[in-house]
Order: structure tokens, then sequence, then C-alpha cells
């Protein structure tokens, strides 16, 4: 079983077996594998989500929620505090400032209509 885990601008074809670990595993390999090829730090795998950006249960096994040749993205710490401050500001209440002049709606006259100082 392969998964295709993706990690900042890197794509890994990760090799599963059986797909008896956990969720977690792919992220860790991944992040593994991105440090050990780049040389860069990058913290612990935070959490993972499909590309439609549905979070996936690190605990479950691989096996049982991702279908082969699934594409999953890693989350690190910056990603998670990130997508929780965009949440933050989505859900905040806003503010909307309106003038007067913007809420008055035009009056449309009829070709019949005789009022107004030219039509006197």
């Amino acid at each position: 079983m392969i998964i295709f885990v993706h990690l900042k601008d890197q794509m890994f074809e990760i090799e599963c077996g059986g797909g008896r670990q956990h969720v977690q595993w792919l992220g860790d390999v991944a992040v593994h594998r991105y440090q050990l090829f780049l040389g860069v730090d990058l913290g612990p795998c935070e959490g993972l989500k499909l590309e439609v950006g549905e979070a996936l249960n690190l605990s479950n096994t691989i096996a049982d929620s991702l279908p082969a040749g699934t594409h999953v993205w890693v989350l690190l710490k910056d990603d998670v505090s990130l997508q929780a401050e965009e949440a933050q500001s989505f859900f905040a209440p806003k503010t909307l400032s309106v003038s007067v002049a913007e809420t008055r709606k035009p009056t449309l006259k009829t070709r019949g209509e005789t009022s107004g100082p030219h039509l006197k």
C-alpha cells in the first residue's frame, strides 16, 4: 500500500505494507525524510489532512482510514496555529460600516409621471 505524503514543497511516496501503522506514522516518516534530505529541522508532525481539508485521526490505522494511492498533507506546528487563527478570524463578529448614501435606493420614474420641476 502506497500513500503520497506532501510536506511543504516535497511529496514522499511512502510504502506502508498492509497499512497496520497509525496515521501518525505517515507524518513522522515524511518529517524524518524531509529533515534527512534537506537538513532542516521542522519539529514534529502535528496532524495530517486530506486534499479537501478534512483532518485525519492520527490514532486510526492507515488501512482503516485511507485507500491506497491517497494524497495527504502534513500539518506542522505553524500550520496548526495558522489554521486556528484563520478559524478565529472567520468566526469573529464583524462590523460593517455603510454610509447612509450607500443605503438609499434610487427612485425610478416612469414616462407617464408628470411631477417634477421641468414638467410643470
